[in-house]
């Protein structure tokens, strides 16, 4: 129901003092007042008095001569209480009417005393007033909206001191005045209604606007007069020590409606009249036939009792949902009330949001858009607001929204209308506190070309693309041209050929041309056309908030930042390793706290089957484990380190050009000594690099059988350890420098060395953080020539006798033995040795210097190796008997040995 006047309301309260109590207050309860003043009466020379039984505490009231002695003229109120009803930020005042009854002139002195945070809410337009005999003034008292008091309840004090004490002496009382503020949205409605003499037909109360009050009015008989109601969708200033009297006996534990009438009028006593009451305006209302009526004084609080019309004289309409009390002689304040067992009128659901709408319905950027619902309610609504955030940000920009009845509007303003999306939703709290919340709309904006720009805020590229130097790139909208030659041609004046730039993705067996470019996924560029190139794109629309699905086969995947804004990706690792990023730091891979718009990603799916990933902005994909942070472990913790065995290595090879600093290994807690997700793959490379890897062939089980590692984590309850490392060198001449870092608390008892077994140098990683290597060899992407390293941890003896065996295993020479057997038949095994890694050739020759066959050509690392030849030749035919003889070649070296094949 909409809110249509403000009201004043006051309550003049009867109370019946105790004998204890000063004589200061008369009875009568002003039910057919004509104003909304509180009056307050002065006698001097008559006073008003009430008499005390000791024995028996009954009261009674008369009339005394001021001449006698023992009696005290005394200001008389007619309520020791009253209540007012104001609205949040809203200015009221009302008269405070003082009438001088005596046959003296009555000076008066009125404070008050009300204030909330410093700030007053009762302010006196004067303070003094001198009131001649038979006489009366008004002082006029003020309530500031101004001041901006919450809604809730305050309770103050009127102060008034007069010349009506005992020979006229100073004397004081005071008024109690306590004050509602109801919040903007509370029901008011008031009308006046002229009622002509006579018998009337049933009138219904209407305001100005032609808003119905819910009430209508049957008189039988009357003089005429006008009649004032108003009604008011709160429940009535009620509490626990309200008195009720039910002359049925049927109401024992009262509840009441959460809505009243205040009815006023000055139409003459000796009317008779049928007051009707719409209970279809009551909140909740579970049983009709248990409702009952109940009147007390007009303005009254909690300290008023009611009183219940009886059964006799009630009467319920259900078809038109009206209970009249028939042949009321009188109005003041009505009610409905029940027994708690039948009715509790509360109003326990919440807001029902319909038809949620936003005009336009696709928003194009920089327009504003207009939201509006369908909303209802059992009560009245207290408020309504949009809420609404762009994409990347919280969702808690938040509007109050106007209303035409039941339809809700608001608006988002186009300042808020970009690339970034928008989610909103409407939430309604009624005045019974009962929330409800819509479900989240999400809207994709449309651009037009040239609006999304590479150096966008939080972009991967705020200065561009870099020249002559591979970075992953993706598109952070859904654009209506896909192809690169259209997202990157105009700035890269061409096709994606290779003369000026090339794009290129992984098919599962080699790099391919991009022909495109998919949302959520991610592409290798290249441009050699200038450095800090920017672009921009053709037209198209944001994506949507409720995010994209991507499903991820076995193995390393290029994925991309969907949104034009940066998400957060938290995943689970014992499903995927991830997210990485190239070129942040330098050539090389680093992880990724979060996607950037245009940025690409490696991720890694462990499982042997497609796993699904979900890219939404807030949402957390990593339900299972914590993520992993290997790069520190807290110093917090150095006490316990030293019993949990826990400890850290970091490795960061870095050449000029090239770098690989994501490298690390040690002992964890919760990490095995057999595959998990601590141990991470190597991600791949496209071109030039530096690669770092730890080599664990027995760490294979199904689903992880990957090899070559870029973390290797195991466990703490097993001291000693060999990690094997592999250095792959591609496009870099300048030496390439190891940098070791030493993390957490490594027991001083224990010993980590770092064994070079090209050069057999041993290095002790607590004194030395930092080696050099130079004389590695050019690997590429097809062939892997690595350099090798051992790092031996553990206790004392662990280490020392692992390095001397490690070492005694190695050759010192370039070797290759006799063949045996020799003479032989039909098989026969050649051994040789390498000092160091290297590439080696072994072939078979024949007497006349004939190539054979080659038995092997490639990389071999340092160590000791057997070959089988079966006397067959590169045709896989038999050889004749004969003189053969055998060749290593390597890159300094040709040995010959002589074999005989006997057939």
């Amino acid at each position: 129901m909409k809110l249509f006047r403000f009201c004043i309301f006051f309550s003049f309260l009867n109370i019946i003092f105790p004998a204890a109590q000063n004589l200061n207050l008369i009875s009568g309860g002003f039910e057919n007042s004509t104003g909304d003043n509180f009056q307050l009466q002065s006698t001097v020379g008559q006073a008003l008095v009430i008499n005390t039984s000791e024995n028996t505490g009954k009261l009674e009231s008369g009339f005394w001569p001021a001449a006698n002695a023992n009696l005290k003229p005394e200001v008389s109120f007619n309520s020791r209480c009253f209540n007012l009803m104001t609205r949040v930020e809203m200015d009221m005042s009302f008269p405070l009417i003082i009438y001088n009854y005596g046959k003296y002139p009555g000076n008066y002195y009125i404070a008050a005393e009300a204030e909330y945070g410093g700030l007053p809410w009762l302010v006196l337009e004067i303070d003094t007033i001198t009131i001649a005999p038979e006489k009366s003034a008004s002082i006029q008292v003020i309530i500031p909206g101004d001041n901006n008091f919450p809604q809730g309840n305050y309770s103050g004090y009127i102060l008034v001191y007069s010349n009506t004490g005992l020979n006229r002496s100073l004397n004081l009382d005071s008024i109690q005045v306590k004050l509602t503020v109801l919040p903007e949205s509370s029901s008011i409605i008031g009308a006046d209604t002229l009622l002509a003499a006579g018998d009337n037909s049933t009138i219904n109360i209407v305001d100005s606007f032609g808003q119905e009050l819910g009430l209508s009015l049957r008189f039988l008989e009357s003089t005429g007069g006008v009649i004032s109601a108003k009604f008011i969708s709160e429940t009535s200033l009620t509490d626990s020590s309200t008195s009720f009297l039910d002359p049925d006996s049927n109401i024992t534990e009262p509840v009441f409606a959460n809505c009243f009438w205040e009815i006023e009028s000055n139409i003459k006593p000796g009317f008779f009249v049928d007051l009707g009451f719409d209970y279809s305006l009551v909140t909740e209302l579970d049983n009709p036939d248990g409702l009952r009526l109940a009147k007390r004084p007009g303005y009254s609080g909690p300290e008023t009792g009611w009183q219940i019309i009886s059964l006799d004289s009630t009467n319920i309409d259900p078809v038109n949902k009206i209970i009249t009390a028939q042949n009321q002689g009188s109005f003041s304040q009505w009610t409905l009330i029940s027994e708690k067992n039948l009715n509790l009128f509360e109003d326990l659901q919440p807001p029902r949001i319909k038809s949620l709408e936003n005009i336009p319905e696709y928003p194009s950027a920089a327009d504003s858009i207009l939201v509006t619902a369908l909303i209802t309610d059992e009560s009245s609504l207290d408020r309504v607001f949009l809420i609404y955030g762009r994409g990347g940000e919280s969702v808690n920009k938040i509007i109050e929204m106007g209303s035409n009845d039941t339809i809700y509007k608001g608006i988002i303003p186009a300042v808020d209308v970009g690339l970034n999306g928008l989610v909103y939703f409407v939430e309604a709290l009624d005045q019974a506190s009962n929330i409800s919340r819509s479900d989240s709309q999400y809207l994709q904006i449309n651009f037009d070309a040239e609006y999304l720009t590479s150096n966008l805020q939080g972009s991967a590229f705020p200065l561009g693309l870099p020249e002559n130097k591979w970075r992953l790139i993706s598109t952070p909208a859904e654009l209506e041209q896909s192809h690169p030659d259209q997202i990157f041609g105009d700035e890269l004046q061409g096709p994606g050929d290779g003369e000026n730039w090339k794009i290129l993705t992984w098919s599962g067996s080699d790099w391919i041309n991009v022909s495109k470019m998919h949302l959520g996924a991610a592409s290798w560029i290249l441009q050699k056309f200038k450095n800090d190139l920017t672009f921009s794109s053709g037209p198209g629309r944001s994506t949507d908030l409720n995010g994209i699905i991507l499903s991820l086969p076995p193995g390393w995947n290029l994925i991309g930042a969907p949104f034009a804004f940066e998400i957060k990706l938290n995943i689970d690792p014992a499903d995927f390793y991830g997210p990485l990023t190239y070129g942040l730091n330098g050539e090389g891979w680093s992880s990724a706290d979060v996607l950037k718009p245009w940025g690409g990603y490696a991720i890694f799916n462990r499982r042997n089957e497609y796993l699904k990933l979900h890219l939404k902005p807030g949402e957390s994909d990593g339900k299972r484990k914590a993520a992993v942070n290997y790069s520190v472990i807290n110093s917090a913790y150095k006490s316990d380190l030293e019993n949990n065995g826990e400890w850290v290595l970091q490795i960061i090879a870095r050449g000029n050009i090239y770098q690989d600093q994501e490298n690390f290994l040690g002992r964890i807690k919760g990490a095995m000594e057999q595959l998990d997700y601590f141990d991470n793959p190597e991600p791949p490379y496209v071109d030039g690099f530096i690669s770092l890897s730890m080599h664990a062939p027995l760490k294979k089980e199904k689903g992880l059988n990957y090899a070559d590692y870029s973390t290797d984590f195991r466990s703490p309850k097993e001291p000693n350890g060999i990690w094997n490392l592999n250095l792959i060198v591609n496009c870099e001449k300048d030496p390439v420098m190891l940098k070791f870092v030493l993390q957490g608390f490594y027991n001083p008892k224990m010993k980590i060395l770092l064994l070079d077994l090209e050069t057999r140098n041993v290095f002790n990683l607590k004194d030395n953080n930092e080696i050099f290597i130079s004389d590695y060899s050019q690997s590429t992407n097809l062939e892997k020539y690595p350099y090798r390293f051992k790092i031996i941890a553990g206790i004392d003896s662990f280490v020392l006798n692992s390095l001397h065996e490690i070492l005694g295993n190695l050759p010192d020479d370039v070797s290759l033995d006799q063949n045996y057997p020799n003479p032989f038949n039909s098989m026969t095994s050649i051994k040789f040795a390498l000092p160091r890694s290297q590439v080696v050739t072994l072939k078979i020759y024949n007497i006349l210097g004939q190539e054979v066959i080659t038995l092997l050509k490639g990389w071999k690392k340092t160590g000791h190796y057997e070959i089988s030849w079966n006397g067959t030749d590169s045709f896989g035919q038999k050889a004749a008997s004969g003189l053969y003889f055998s060749i290593l070649l390597t890159d300094k070296n040709v040995i010959t040995r002589k074999m005989i094949m006997l057939r």
